[in-house]
């Protein structure tokens, strides 16, 4: 439904309450739901909570501090989907992978900035995997419902970053479950099939 809670840990108890969908809302309204609802795991970084509400406007992905619960920035304009954000370092910049309901952003864990954005989508806009960094350049992605994976390269000149489709497989469709990568191979679930 979009409601962050920061509870603690010890007891439960509710510490601060946040509306997601709420806040990358505009004019008043909030962010349109995704159809299954939110689905992605916060991921902490430093002293923030990063999510996912999707949402025009420079409010796809945003970070709340961990301990007030106050909205420390967010950025990109893509839809919402169901995988979760996460770190990594490319390039030898700490960087945070969100994947979109229309591809896939990379946020600056600073100010929220959307670093590249690479376009790469399904019918029904539903990303589940995770992206999984091979190298310091690389990146593999992939979506279910028919499209596939990508390796992307990554390029940086000065302060503009640049994602490049190295290639693409149809025959590699993570669907809802993450893969790994071991000895130069990726192992996962291709729509339901090891």
């Amino acid at each position: 439904t979009g409601i962050l809670n920061c509870l603690e840990a010890r007891t439960g108890k509710l510490i601060w309450t946040k509306n997601i969908l709420q806040d990358a809302g505009t004019g008043g309204k909030p962010a349109a739901n995704i159809e299954w609802g939110m689905a992605g795991s916060p991921l902490i970084v430093d002293q923030m909570v990063v999510v996912n509400p999707g949402g025009p406007g420079g409010h796809s992905a945003a970070a709340y501090n961990v301990e007030s619960g106050e909205l420390i920035w967010s950025g990109g304009d893509q839809p919402a989907t169901y995988a979760s954000p996460s770190l990594a370092t490319l390039l030898g910049q700490r960087v945070i992978l969100v994947p979109d309901g229309t591809g896939l952003a990379c946020h600056s864990p600073t100010h929220g900035k959307e670093l590249w954005f690479f376009p790469w989508t399904n019918a029904p806009k539903v990303c589940g995997a995770l992206p999984v960094v091979v190298g310091e350049d690389s990146v593999l992605f992939g979506i279910g419902y028919g499209e596939g994976t990508v390796r992307l390269k990554l390029t940086l000149d000065g302060e503009n970053w640049s994602a490049t489709k190295q290639w693409h497989s149809n025959r590699f469709r993570p669907k809802f479950t993450d893969f790994i990568v071991r000895d130069g191979h990726a192992y996962g679930l291709n729509e339901g099939t090891l």
